[in-house]
C-alpha cells in the first residue's frame, strides 16, 4: 500500500517489482487486499485514494479493498469516507469498515455494511483487543451468517491472536478469516492447523516486515554457516 514518506523503501523494491512482474506476465488482473487511506494515523502515516490508484497502477494492479487507517476519534466517519471514496472510485475500491470492539462495534458494522462496506477490518494492537474480546462475538457472529471476510493485523506482539484466531472460524465456519502480514504473530504453529480450518486465510502484505524479515534471514544463516564451519573443524566424520 502506498503512504507517503517511503520513498526510500519503494527504490529499494523497484528491481525487485519489475523482476516479479515480469515473471508474472501480462494479463493478471491483481486485487490488492490490503491498503489504507486516511491522514489521522498517530504513527504519521497518511495517503489519499489519489495516492492509492496511483499506486496500483504503478504495481500494475486492478483494484484494492481499502479502509481506513487508525483513528483514535473513532471510526464512523473515517469509514464513511472510506466508502463515499470506493463509490467513486469506478471499481477500482471496495470498502472495509474498521472496527473498535470497545465501541459498540456490532452498531458500527451494521451500519456501515449497510452502507455499502463489503467487510471488517480489525486491528488489535492499535486498539488493544485480543480476539476474544468480549464485543467481538455478536461481530463474528454476523460474520458467520453473512458470510463476511475479517481482515485482522496480525503482526508481530499480539498475544494469543493465533489460537483465537483458529477458535473462531472454528466457531463460525462461514466467516472468512483473514490474517493479515502472512499471519506473522503465529507463523511458527498456525500453518500447520491452517489445513484443517477452510475459512482462514493469510494476506501476503510484508513491506514494514521487510527490513526486519531480512535481518532475521541473515541472522539464522550465519548461525548455520557458523555451525557447519564448526562440525567441519571437530567432527572427524566429516574429513572421511
Amino acid at each position: 500500500m502506498p503512504v507517503r514518506g517511503l520513498r526510500h523503501e519503494e527504490e529499494v523494491l523497484g528491481d525487485l517489482h519489475a523482476e516479479a512482474m515480469a515473471w508474472v506476465g501480462d494479463g493478471v488482473r491483481w486485487l490488492d487486499v490490503h491498503t489504507h487511506i486516511g491522514h489521522a494515523d498517530p504513527d504519521g502515516y497518511e495517503a489519499d485514494p489519489e495516492d492509492l490508484i496511483e499506486a496500483l497502477d504503478a504495481a500494475g494492479q486492478h483494484a484494492a479493498l481499502v479502509f481506513p487507517m487508525h483513528e483514535p476519534d473513532g471510526y464512523s466517519a473515517a469509514n464513511d469516507m472510506v466508502i463515499a471514496e470506493a463509490e467513486a472510485s469506478d471499481g477500482r475500491l471496495f470498502a472495509f469498515c474498521r472496527l473498535d470492539p470497545h465501541d459498540d462495534a456490532l452498531a458500527e458494522a451494521e451500519r456501515a455494511l449497510d452502507r455499502g462496506a463489503r467487510g471488517i477490518k480489525l486491528h488489535p494492537r492499535a486498539e488493544q483487543f485480543t480476539l476474544d474480546n468480549p464485543g467481538l462475538a455478536a461481530v463474528f457472529a454476523m460474520a458467520d451468517e453473512r458470510r463476511l471476510p475479517v481482515l485482522v493485523h496480525a503482526g508481530r506482539g499480539i498475544p494469543a491472536l493465533g489460537r483465537h484466531a483458529v477458535e473462531a472460524t472454528g466457531r463460525h465456519p462461514g466467516m472468512r478469516l483473514i490474517l493479515a502480514h502472512a499471519g506473522i504473530s503465529d507463523l511458527a504453529w498456525i500453518w500447520r492447523e491452517a489445513p484443517d480450518h477452510p475459512n482462514l486465510f493469510f494476506d501476503t502484505s510484508w513491506w514494514f516486515m521487510f527490513f526486519p524479515g531480512a535481518a532475521l534471514l541473515l541472522t539464522v544463516l550465519a548461525f548455520n554457516l557458523l555451525g557447519d564451519g564448526l562440525r567441519d573443524a571437530f567432527d572427524p566424520r566429516s574429513r572421511i
